[in-house]
C-alpha cells in the first residue's frame, strides 16, 4: 500500500493593512527576461495603414464575415483605430490647414486605395503588436511550437512574450534617422494589385508609402524591448533563430514581395 504523504500545512494568510505596491514592483522586475533590439532597415519598408477610416472599417468588416475575428472584437478594434486616426487628422490639418475628411471625390478615392503609417507627433511608427506577430510567425516557421511537443503548449498569443516601445509610447516603435523621429514617408510608389470581386479578378491602382533603408542610401532605426516570462517554454535559442530569421522575412507590408528588410545592429540580454 502507498504511503499516505500528509499535506502541507499553509501558512495563515497575512491580514491587516500593508502597502504592497512595493512588493508588486518588485515581482514584476523578476519575472521577466528583457532583450533590447535595434534593427537597421536595409530596404524599402512599406506601410500598411490605409489613409481613410473607411477603408479600414471595411477591412475589419471583411474579417468578421470570413469569422476570423468576432463582432466584440471588431468593435473593441474599431474604436482603438478611431483614436489613432483623430490624432493623425488633427496633426495633419495643423500641418496644411486641410481637414482630412473635406477631400474632394477625386482626392478622398485616391486616398482609399493609398496605404501610408501610422503617425503621431512623434513621427511615423509600427504598432508593437506588430513585431510581436512577425516574431510569433518566424517562430511557427521553425517549429518552434511542434518541436518537443511534452514540454512546449501552444497558448494561443498568450505565450509569455512582450513587446515595448522605446520612447513616449510603449505601444509605439518610431522610425529613426541620425537621431531624430522620422516625420514623413521617403516617398510613394504606384503599383498595379489583383483585386476578387464578386465579379471576379480585376486590377486596380494602389499608392504605397515607402521608408528607405541602407540601400537606397539612407539609415533608418527601429528599436524595440522584447520581454518574456521565465516561466514561459520559449527559450532564449528560440528567440535568437526568431530574429534571425525575421531579418529575412521583414516587417511592415508587402514582406512578401522583398520589403522590409532589416539587419540587427544590437540584441543584448539586459540585467
Amino acid at each position: 500500500m502507498a504511503e499516505v504523504k500528509p499535506k502541507t500545512k499553509q501558512p495563515p494568510r497575512a491580514t491587516g493593512p500593508k502597502d504592497l505596491l512595493i512588493d508588486v514592483k518588485q515581482t514584476y522586475d523578476d519575472q521577466y527576461v528583457q532583450y533590447a533590439v535595434d534593427a537597421r532597415i536595409q530596404t524599402k519598408l512599406v506601410g500598411g495603414t490605409p489613409r481613410r477610416l473607411e477603408t479600414t472599417y471595411a477591412m475589419i468588416d471583411s474579417r468578421v464575415k470570413a469569422g476570423k475575428i468576432t463582432e466584440e472584437e471588431a468593435e473593441r478594434i474599431k474604436e482603438e483605430v478611431v483614436k489613432k486616426y483623430e490624432e493623425m487628422r488633427k496633426k495633419q490639418a495643423a500641418e496644411t490647414g486641410e481637414d482630412p475628411e473635406s477631400l474632394s471625390s477625386s482626392a478622398a478615392a485616391l486616398e482609399s486605395n493609398w496605404n501610408t503609417f501610422w503617425f503621431d507627433e512623434n513621427g511615423l511608427y509600427l504598432e508593437t503588436r506588430t513585431i510581436k506577430a512577425a516574431m510569433r510567425a518566424s517562430m511557427s516557421a521553425l517549429n518552434v511550437f511542434t518541436e518537443n511537443a511534452k514540454l512546449r503548449k501552444r497558448v494561443g498569443h498568450n505565450d509569455g512574450t512582450y513587446v515595448e516601445g522605446i520612447g513616449p509610447h510603449v505601444d509605439r516603435i518610431y522610425f529613426n534617422r541620425d537621431g531624430r523621429y522620422v516625420t514623413e514617408p521617403d516617398e510613394y510608389e504606384d503599383r498595379v494589385v489583383l483585386l476578387r470581386t464578386a465579379k471576379g479578378p480585376i486590377s486596380a491602382l494602389k499608392r504605397i508609402d515607402v521608408i528607405w533603408g541602407d540601400q537606397m542610401g539612407k539609415e533608418c532605426m527601429l528599436s524595440w524591448r522584447y520581454k518574456v516570462l521565465k516561466s514561459c517554454s520559449i527559450t532564449e535559442r528560440d528567440i535568437t533563430k526568431g530574429l534571425a530569421l525575421l531579418q529575412d522575412r521583414g516587417l511592415g507590408a508587402m514582406t512578401s514581395q522583398g520589403f522590409g528588410r532589416f539587419k540587427l545592429s544590437r540584441f543584448e540580454r539586459l540585467a
